[in-house]
């Protein structure tokens, strides 16, 4: 399989989402992968901030970039964090220019030597931003010290660029699912409270308002919810039927 066919396969996989059945722990590995074989880079890890903003490192290619991207987290400082932070593309030609002050050392006092350590000599790291938002950065290693050819680095820029907006469709996604489960979980649950109180009505020979407030006088005096007591009065596992109003108007609450 030539460049252009490996390229072609790559961003196919990653458009192909299946949005029902999508795991995002297989689709951020897989980028990885390819990341290392477009790119010929050698290692590849993610930076991915949650829905709070919160950075997450969930996935890497070799433990040594795993490791790297840990530390970026617990440091709070690196390649990674600083171009999620500035939503700028960051490129160390050489992980050992260790300048006090404007250096990689200056810089990151920590991860410098831990890359180093690790046995990279570069990092060129590319932000995930779809217009001005940002909810990540991809960090590319290599063992020796030096740029990316100008063209490879444009096709890695365009997979993050696709790999970013599969994640936005997914959350978004996400969201309306969440959305739609808590307008049924809404609808049934007044829809059983109103059944509750039909019954409750009959029973006592209450108005509509007048059974509400005597379930939730239940309710509080039960410590229920308002919806897990309707759904006892609708099941018949609420106790005894309820006196109809006491002299005064005053209904029953126990």
């Amino acid at each position: 399989m030539n460049d252009q066919e490996s390229l072609a396969e790559a961003f196919a996989q990653l458009a192909d989402v299946d949005d029902v059945s999508f795991v995002t722990g297989e689709f951020f590995q897989r980028l990885c992968g390819h990341y290392v074989r477009l790119g010929g880079v050698d290692g590849a890890g993610l930076l991915l901030a949650d829905t709070t903003g919160r950075l997450e490192a969930p996935a890497a290619a070799g433990d040594r970039v795993r490791e790297l991207g840990e530390l970026q987290l617990s440091a709070e400082e690196g390649p990674g964090v600083d171009c999620h932070r500035s939503g700028q593309v960051v490129e160390v030609d050489d992980v050992a220019d260790v300048g006090d002050v404007v250096g990689v050392r200056g810089r990151w006092p920590r991860f410098a030597p831990a890359c180093r350590l690790a046995g990279f000599g570069a990092v060129h790291a590319i932000p995930m931003h779809r217009r001005d938002r940002v909810i990540g950065a991809v960090t590319l290693f290599t063992t020796a010290a030096g740029r990316l050819d100008p063209s490879t680095a444009r096709i890695l820029r365009s997979l993050t660029d696709l790999a970013t907006i599969v994640l936005l469709h997914q959350r978004a996604l996400h969201h309306q699912f969440l959305v739609i489960e808590q307008l049924q979980t809404a609808l049934t649950s007044r829809a059983v409270i109103e059944q509750a109180k039909g019954i409750l009505a009959e029973r006592t020979g209450l108005d509509p308002g007048g059974a509400f407030d005597v379930m939730r006088g239940l309710a509080r005096a039960r410590n229920l919810g308002l919806t897990a007591l309707a759904r006892d009065i609708v099941a018949g596992n609420a106790g005894p039927p309820w006196r109809g109003p006491q002299p005064g108007g005053t209904p029953p609450v126990s």
